[in-house]
């Protein structure tokens, strides 16, 4: 296990963000690697389809992260302080998990038409949306625990066993969904269902770890009781990432019906096109913030402020070199970005790389934006946190969402004024992140 009061910065960073990027990326590409084989084994209206199920997947994932990244914060912060607390940790995440899947689930199936309708679904695509949910829904607790459990395991010091239980899930469904969608003839439920299956490998793996004796998270170190004050500390700290995975989601449902008003159900499949890439960019950078999140925690709790404040330059640094590459193959290579999902549609193609060039100009900010959120995230400053998080998602991006079609429509068409959209949120929140980390600096000097 990694001295994480003592050991090189840089070292320390790539030891726990590399596998932490890896293992992350690998559970966004889950749902690309279903895009990509949907859109060229299925039809067009199957990819729209897939995109009207954007704002349930998210859904779902704001309340893993609500678990999972509270856990996991939590964890970091008795290790540093070594807090006997941590006995609790285990079986009160597990608890947690199991309640909100159960919650989340029962809501979605028993409404799974109507919000269907209200996220702007047509007669073309609302039978691929349906028949894709009905398997992610109830096989999301996978998806839950094996997001939760390989938190808990980066957070406790091993961070390739962590990202080696995601990698293997990922590497299943890539041979899952071709065979179930083109070998078996299943079509979009096919993708659903290997997804489910892989997760399901993945969730297997992460809890053999926790029969360990010799890890302080441990089953046999755990007590099994309920802890009302260490849930409801899960809770706020976690409440940042599940505020932005929510607010995701109410950001794609105006989307939706923005793009449905502009440019049809072609444009929803273009959007889903343009969100498969930058989705794979955010979550690489959002997994290298994690990996942040260990060193953050541990060097809090332990009164080292002077290194977290470096650890936070430098994960900058890093996250802005990888938002920077995104950014490049946006510019350049955006037709082949489109190619990758659908081949024989040329306006589909044409329509999805001008969105993304658009949707990319400010892509180079995304870094700085994710780490400065999780960094106060980390040191247990989740009101910070959640500030920054609702004014990216909520007072910046979807008031230019509302208004950029109308206020641009004479230099542009009310389509790129959409795309548009997003870079202009993602400047606002930088330069909002920049005046409050300069107070926090300034405070810790």
């Amino acid at each position: 296990m990694k001295d994480l009061t003592h050991d090189s910065v840089p070292r320390l960073i790539w030891s726990f963000a590399l596998p932490s990027l890896i293992g992350t990326l690998t559970n966004t590409l889950y749902n690309v690697i279903d895009r990509i084989f949907i859109g060229q084994g299925v039809s067009a209206f199957a990819l729209s389809g897939l995109a009207l199920t954007f704002p349930f997947v998210n859904i779902m994932s704001a309340f893993s992260m609500l678990v999972s990244i509270g856990a996991a914060s939590l964890a970091s912060l008795f290790l540093g302080s070594k807090d006997r607390n941590i006995k609790f940790v285990l079986t009160n995440t597990l608890f947690l998990t199991f309640a909100t899947y159960s919650i989340v689930t029962i809501v979605c199936m028993v409404f799974l038409d109507p919000i269907l309708t209200a996220f702007g679904g047509t007669h073309n695509t609302l039978p691929y949306a349906r028949e894709y949910l009905t398997v992610i829904i109830p096989g999301h607790i996978f998806t839950s625990l094996s997001f939760t459990l390989s938190n808990l395991i980066r957070a406790s010091g091993h961070p390739f066993r962590a990202m080696s239980i995601l990698v293997l899930g990922f590497g299943l469904n890539i041979f899952l969904d071709p065979l179930f969608i083109f070998v078996f003839d299943m079509g979009i439920r096919g993708a659903a269902i290997g997804t489910v299956i892989s997760m399901a490998v993945s969730t297997l793996c992460g809890l053999m770890f926790f029969f360990n004796k010799k890890t302080e998270l441990s089953f046999f170190k755990a007590t099994f009781r309920i802890n009302g004050k260490m849930i409801l500390k899960m809770l706020s700290i976690g409440f940042s990432p599940f505020l932005l995975q929510f607010c995701n989601s109410l950001v794609l449902v105006v989307m939706n019906d923005s793009l449905l008003a502009y440019g049809g159900d072609l444009s929803l499949a273009a959007f889903g096109i343009i969100t498969s890439f930058t989705s794979i960019v955010s979550t690489a950078i959002t997994g290298f913030a994690h990996g942040l999140q260990p060193i953050f925690g541990f060097n809090h709790g332990a009164g080292q402020h002077y290194r977290v404040f470096e650890v936070l330059k430098k994960g900058i640094l890093y996250t802005s070199i990888i938002s920077m590459i995104g950014w490049l193959i946006a510019m350049l290579c955006p037709i082949a970005v489109a190619k990758c999902f659908v081949s024989d549609n040329p306006i589909l193609i044409g329509m999805a790389a001008n969105g993304l060039r658009c949707y990319s100009l400010m892509m180079g900010l995304v870094g700085f934006n994710i780490v400065v959120t999780l960094f106060y995230q980390s040191i247990g400053r989740p009101d910070i946190s959640v500030i920054l998080t609702f004014a990216r998602q909520v007072l910046f991006l979807i008031p230019f969402i509302l208004l950029l079609p109308h206020l641009l429509n004479i230099w542009t068409s009310n389509l790129n004024a959409l795309w548009l959209s997003q870079p202009a949120s993602t400047l606002c929140s930088a330069i909002l992140g920049f005046m409050i980390l300069q107070k926090s600096y300034r405070r810790v000097q």
